[in-house]
């Protein structure tokens, strides 16, 4: 919208262009020209490059709608559900237990309380999800055991970690 400032960040802008490149054969040694030398081709490569560009926050601007990205709850049933749910509770350092949850957490890893809470009515299929996730918090995550190894992490790192189980 008129009148709003943008920041600047830096964005990836890469190009194409044509180099010339040795002809190999399946032993990746060149090809030789009958003129003694490396045959070659043209080849169309990547060129990695950055620049400079503005962006706004969606609040700043006006227009259609656009689509956000907004996860999906899983919604399938599971074969074998009770076996992997015994299973993730075998594994995870702290009791697991559900309970209604306020807002859009699925479920939580109680740091204080040494628990993981997981939102009572999901699908099997989101709260054997939930339950892996949360499981990896109190693995990675747990205030104490990181406290004494000094290891500080933000709030989106532990997140990632979380999510791809690191």
């Amino acid at each position: 919208m008129k009148g709003e400032k943008g920041i600047t960040i830096i964005a990836p802008a890469p190009y194409k262009k044509m180099k010339e490149k040795e002809v190999l054969d399946e032993n990746q040694r060149p090809i030789m020209g009958t003129d003694g030398k490396p045959k070659t081709e043209q080849v169309e490569v990547t060129v990695p490059h950055f620049k400079a560009v503005t962006v706004f926050d969606i609040a700043q601007t006006s227009g259609e709608p656009i689509q956000t990205l907004a996860p999906e709850l899983l919604t399938a049933a599971v074969q074998d559900f009770d076996s992997f749910m015994q299973a993730i509770q075998k594994i995870s350092p702290v009791p697991i237990r559900f309970d209604e949850i306020d807002g859009n957490a699925n479920g939580y890893y109680h740091n204080a309380d040494k628990e993981i809470v997981i939102k009572k009515g999901l699908s099997e299929s989101q709260t054997l999800k939930t339950a892996i996730h949360e499981t990896a918090h109190a693995k990675l995550h747990d205030r104490e055991i990181m406290e004494i190894l000094g290891v500080e992490k933000d709030r989106l790192t532990k997140e990632v970690e979380a999510a791809v189980g690191k």
